[in-house]
């Protein structure tokens, strides 16, 4: 978990904050002027908020494309959509790339098993299966909500949140 903290010496109090479920530390912010200099803000990033939304880093970079990957993610977050978007890069059996992208829903869950092969993700018809094709991971949470007050009726909010691991090569 991190923290940020206003650091006060002469506090003799300390106020820890978390967020809201599915919320920042952003919004704790605007208190460290209002607080008595005795109470020193401390504010708590839990994993799977903020800049903690991650991915488990991988040890491996290069998979068959017919192996299982297993995608794990710190905490979720029931108002969001969070979707696995597969991009890749092949070559082809004329010299160029074939490309494209995949994405499906990710679901209410910390993990998730992909696999290339059974999401016919590539058309091995159009590629030059001798060589590695290069692909990225991403995970994308989405949240959409409306202002309140006069301008309810006429906003809409939308906020995205990406993570990627780039640099990853398919072989066959």
């Amino acid at each position: 978990m991190d923290y940020k903290t206003s650091k006060k010496p002469a506090a003799k109090v300390k106020l820890i904050c978390f967020p809201y479920a599915g919320g920042g530390t952003h919004v704790f912010i605007p208190w460290q002027q209002l607080l008595h200099p005795h109470i020193e803000l401390c504010i708590v990033q839990p994993p799977g908020r903020g800049s903690n939304f991650e991915l488990a880093p991988f040890a491996e970079k290069t998979f068959r494309y017919d192996e299982d990957i297993e995608i794990h993610i710190d905490g979720i977050d029931l108002a969001s959509e969070t979707s696995l978007i597969v991009n890749y890069a092949c070559p082809n059996n004329t010299g160029g790339l074939v490309t494209g992208s995949f994405s499906t829903q990710f679901g209410n869950s910390t993990s998730n098993t992909f696999n290339a092969k059974s999401a016919s993700l590539i058309d091995l018809e159009q590629i030059a299966t001798s060589k590695p094709c290069e692909f990225e991971l991403e995970i994308q949470r989405v949240r959409t909500g409306r202002f309140s007050g006069e301008l309810k009726d006429n906003s809409l909010i939308r906020g995205i949140q990406s993570r990627v691991i780039k640099d990853l090569e398919f072989t066959f």
